[in-house]
């Protein structure tokens, strides 16, 4: 039996080492789709619903609003529900402009809201197995890491917040255009296909509706270009390469990441101008003071809790002072935690030193 089971076994792995490279990755997203409706199950395919904090109060009257009008065909400028009237689109966590938000709009609201979760959980765990792939991970490797992405507390913690999940979805993407591939050759023309693409993913970022977000994205990929830029100029050095060539191979990221956020930011002109002027006349036109800017941030001494499980030691809700703990969740589950270690002490090159 034993002998029998090692052959099938052996028989099903040769097979599908025979898939061709795009059928194993096909296969790779739709398991990853089935995993994101199988977190979101239960508000996808039932009758329930979060009922409370900012989804209940804010979301879903702004969805629902926004919905509305793009079925009738037109750009809700203007709120007449709120207060005596208030500016709309200029508002960004309306989304109003985010084209996957369009397909939705002839949903209830609630399903609007759960299907764009689910979506986005999917596009980030997509977008972390390709980034994987790029580093020369596996498929199975880069298909574990779309997993524990796409069901990380982190992630899954931002469904109170739709705007913050969907806007954190395009992260990998981002960081995959600016990682150049290992096996070809560096090209002006790849350069400037990823910047026009990247500039598509910044400009999504900017419309999901959280500017905060996009921001901390863009340090992110900021950071990760330095750091290829340090490592690809010194591997290039040991190769004793032409210095126009070394340059060009360590800033290269450097310079798409620049260009892409720049164009970016004007794709999003019309939801940007609105903004920047409602921003002016808003309660918030003087600034903050260092009180109010620091508020909800992450003490250092709360990490612990952000990253590791409490135990049952401790309610993360007194832990942290809010009942909206959640936004402060970075918790991968254990198996992801244990992966991440074995990486830590088994990898190797830029992503094992990032990380």
């Amino acid at each position: 039996m034993t002998r029998a089971h090692a052959s099938l076994e052996s028989h099903t792995s040769a097979a599908l080492r025979a898939w061709p490279g795009w059928l194993r990755d096909l296969a790779a997203m739709l398991l990853l789709a089935l995993f994101a409706l199988a977190i979101y199950r239960l508000l996808l395919f039932t009758n329930r619903v979060l009922a409370e904090g900012d989804i209940l109060l804010y979301f879903y009257p702004y969805r629902d609003f926004a919905a509305q009008a793009l079925r009738s065909g037109r750009i809700p400028l203007w709120n007449p529900y709120l207060f005596l009237g208030a500016p709309f689109l200029a508002n960004p966590q309306a989304a109003v402009l985010y084209p996957l938000h369009w397909p939705l709009a002839w949903l209830s609201v609630t399903n609007q809201v759960y299907w764009s979760a689910a979506l986005h959980a999917w596009i980030a765990g997509a977008g972390a197995y390709f980034l994987m792939r790029r580093l020369a991970v596996g498929r199975l490797g880069a298909l574990t890491a779309g997993i524990v992405l796409c069901g990380s507390g982190f992630f899954v913690g931002m469904l109170g917040h739709i705007n913050q999940m969907n806007g954190g979805a395009w992260l990998p993407w981002a960081l995959l255009l600016v990682t150049p591939p290992k096996t070809t050759s560096r090209s002006t023309w790849r350069a400037l296909r990823n910047g026009c693409l990247l500039a598509l993913i910044v400009a999504l970022m900017l419309l999901a509706g959280h500017t905060q977000t996009t921001f901390v994205n863009l340090v992110g990929v900021g950071i990760w270009v330095l750091a290829l830029a340090a490592h690809e100029f010194w591997h290039a050095r040991s190769q004793s390469l032409p210095a126009r060539t070394r340059w060009f191979h360590a800033f290269q990221p450097l310079l798409v990441l620049a260009g892409a956020t720049i164009l970016g930011v004007l794709l999003c002109a019309p939801q940007l101008l609105p903004t920047l002027e409602l921003s002016r006349l808003g309660l918030r036109s003087g600034g903050l003071t260092f009180q109010e800017a620091t508020s909800f941030s992450l003490q250092p001494l709360h990490l612990p809790w952000t990253l590791l499980p409490t135990y049952g030691l401790v309610n993360l809700e007194a832990a942290f002072a809010t009942p909206a703990y959640t936004e402060f969740a970075a918790w991968i589950g254990i198996s992801g935690l244990l992966l991440a270690a074995i990486g830590a002490w088994r990898g190797r090159g830029l992503p094992r030193l990032f990380g």
